[in-house]
């Protein structure tokens, strides 16, 4: 499989902050074909990367890259991991796909398997995430985008529950005229 050389704009970005993190696993939720974990891979070729997705077609294309060890067929809102099986939990550009109902246990799923950092990388829902350490902009990521959203959150693991992360509020965030 060929992933070009460069990275689009937004998994750079992943990239970036991933530096930020020390980490040894990464599980990218939504993995399709394994191009985030390539680039992952490339720039942090001691992590381990795993993969989800829940299109057969792509995991296997993905198992073809990395192994069957790696990249597994499931969903978002139940992933089949235990509590903080993972490091870092990437979820680039899924949420636009799942159905609004299950965004939010998609969303608590990623903190339940994450040791260290949730990042989510998306157009939508980027709002169901309450106080995000890290909230950057991503301006003209597509020409149907007004704009994309990267949100990192690091995960506070002294306390004995997660905080509720979820707004109840739903949909797009409304354009200011």
């Amino acid at each position: 499989m060929n992933y070009g050389d460069t990275p689009h704009f937004h998994r750079q970005i992943i990239l970036d902050e991933l530096k930020k993190i020390q980490f040894d696993t990464l599980l990218e939720v939504g993995c399709g074909e394994g191009t985030n974990m390539f680039f992952i891979k490339r720039d942090f070729p001691n992590v381990q990367v795993f993969g989800l997705d829940n299109d057969a077609n792509k995991v296997y294309l993905c198992e073809e890259q990395f192994g069957r060890d790696f990249c597994q067929k499931g969903t978002a809102d139940y992933l089949p991991y235990k509590d903080k099986s993972f490091d870092v939990v990437l979820l680039d550009a899924i949420l636009m796909y799942l159905g609004e109902e299950i965004v939010e246990k998609a969303i608590q799923e990623a903190y339940r398997v994450a040791k260290k950092a949730v990042i989510v990388c998306d157009r939508v829902y980027f709002d169901k995430i309450e106080n995000p350490d890290m909230k950057i902009p991503i301006q003209g990521w597509d020409d149907d985008w007004d704009k994309g959203f990267i949100l990192v959150k690091y995960l506070d693991r002294k306390e004995e529950k997660i905080k509720e992360v979820i707004k109840k509020k739903r949909g797009r965030p409304k354009k200011k005229k």
